[in-house]
């Protein structure tokens, strides 16, 4: 059984989720169970279930280069009762570079070995608030195809987008002033800087 887990705090919408969504299209024939970690418990039927899991792929955004902390939470709350086979990671980032998922994809190594599974692989997705609007990343077969043989390539794989940085940077700053707008602020106000020595909050 895979087990493929969302670990993003939304509970609609994620791109995690988008991910998962692209990677579950690779794994047909296989019996998959889907969970979202949206909160700081897990329940005692989930715990079960992932306790049944051979495999299983996590999915969650980048936080401050490292883990979400309620799904940090989750995971310590597995310690000691989940021993699947194998574990893999994506993660996705809001920066154009994949890598910079690095040191969270290497904090879940750390837990996945400490648990005594093993690590299969992880993808470091760019460019990943757009993943519900971009195709599907070329390296979500590459992991498929390392989940379906149980195969573990023990290393990370960066995804950029197929377009220019500069051209991602310009249409996250134009979703930005959107959003503005959308909240009665003006695009100048993106520029407002916190001054600690003002009156004025």
């Amino acid at each position: 059984m895979i087990a493929l887990v969302n670990g993003s705090p939304k509970k609609n919408g994620s791109n995690s989720g988008v991910l998962l969504d692209f990677l579950e299209k690779h794994l047909a024939g296989e019996e998959i169970l889907r969970f979202q970690l949206n909160t700081w418990n897990i329940s005692p039927e989930v715990l079960d279930d992932l306790t049944r899991a051979e495999r299983i792929v996590f999915s969650l955004p980048l936080y401050v280069d490292g883990l979400p902390s309620h799904f940090a939470q989750n995971l310590l709350a597995l310690e000691g009762i989940l021993k699947p086979r194998m574990v893999f990671g994506i993660v996705n980032c809001g920066f154009y570079e994949g890598s910079q998922a690095k040191h969270a994809l290497g904090m879940l190594k750390f837990w996945a070995e400490a648990q005594g599974a093993i690590f299969g692989a992880g993808l470091g997705i760019g460019a990943g608030g757009g993943s519900s609007q971009l195709p599907e990343p070329s390296v979500i077969k590459q992991l498929a195809q390392a989940v379906l043989e149980t195969h573990a390539t023990d290393n990370f794989i960066y995804y950029q987008p197929p377009f220019p940085r500069w051209a991602y940077k310009a249409t996250a700053e134009m979703g930005w002033r959107y959003q503005a707008r959308q909240n009665g602020l003006k695009p100048r106000d993106l520029d407002w800087k916190f001054d600690p020595k003002s009156d004025n909050p």
